[in-house]
């Protein structure tokens, strides 16, 4: 699929005609936000974290409603299930697109997921689909989505997504490859709960293992690159490639 005919079919640049959470509120921000830090075993939140996709809740009604649930929003030529049995992630649907990026679902209850069998099989799955509810499986604070995109071909992991890369620029022009600042990084941890006071020497100290500790070579709002076993590899945020 060529990607200007990606982009048009699904609304423009705004991608106005996906369907994929509607109505649901955005509830954590991509990349580097405000999330938890464990604390002698203990899930404190207030602390900047790394979170590697976008979460949304609830949309306005009871959370095993269809009104509040998880819908295909492109054609996927392949899926596949992991279920951590309640650990982490809770479980995660992979959907793989075409133009070269993996789609991760997390936190639905496996005996929720309307499409299992197909999940099973790694059969694809097509836009519209009803996947399951929003659930609060694994480590989660309520019911809600983790979603996020990482580069990936058509058989092995890629550094980057082209297309994507492209998206980005078109939306975001340059600030999209360039690495977060300084200034960024303090206003940051000013506005996050248990870190407004600290020092510039600490912000930077604990900025720098956080992005040891997720092994991290660049980070901005729409991307960070993670240096794997496989090598180099892109999560991109969805909020900002698709309001998504």
């Amino acid at each position: 699929m060529k990607i200007k005919d990606f982009i048009s079919k699904y609304g423009g640049l705004q991608f106005s005609k996906l369907h994929y959470r509607p109505g649901a509120a955005f509830t954590s921000e991509f990349g580097l936000t405000e999330r938890y830090k464990i604390i002698n075993g203990n899930m404190h939140w207030g602390y900047p974290g790394i979170h590697n996709g976008v979460d949304r809740g609830y949309s306005g009604v009871p959370y095993k409603n269809i009104n509040n649930g998880i819908f295909s929003p492109f054609n996927f030529y392949k899926s596949g299930i992991e279920d951590f049995k309640g650990i982490g992630y809770g479980c995660r649907i992979w959907l793989y697109h075409e133009l070269g990026f993996v789609l991760r679902i997390a936190h639905c209850y496996p005996n929720e997921i309307m499409i299992m069998p197909q999940l099973e099989r790694g059969a694809p799955v097509f836009e519209g689909t009803f996947i399951a509810p929003i659930g609060s499986y694994g480590n989660s604070t309520g019911p809600h989505t983790h979603t996020e995109i990482e580069a990936w071909g058509k058989n092995s992991w890629l550094e980057k997504c082209d297309g994507l890369e492209f998206i980005l620029q078109e939306k975001f022009g340059d600030k999209s490859n360039k690495n977060i600042t300084m200034e960024e990084l303090e206003i940051l941890y000013q506005k996050t709960n248990k870190t407004q006071l600290w020092s510039f020497d600490k912000i930077l100290q604990d900025y720098k293992l956080l992005c040891n500790q997720a092994s991290l070579s660049f980070l901005n709002s729409y991307k960070m690159v993670k240096q794997t076993s496989k090598g180099a590899s892109t999560f991109y945020s969805t909020k900002a490639l698709f309001s998504m």
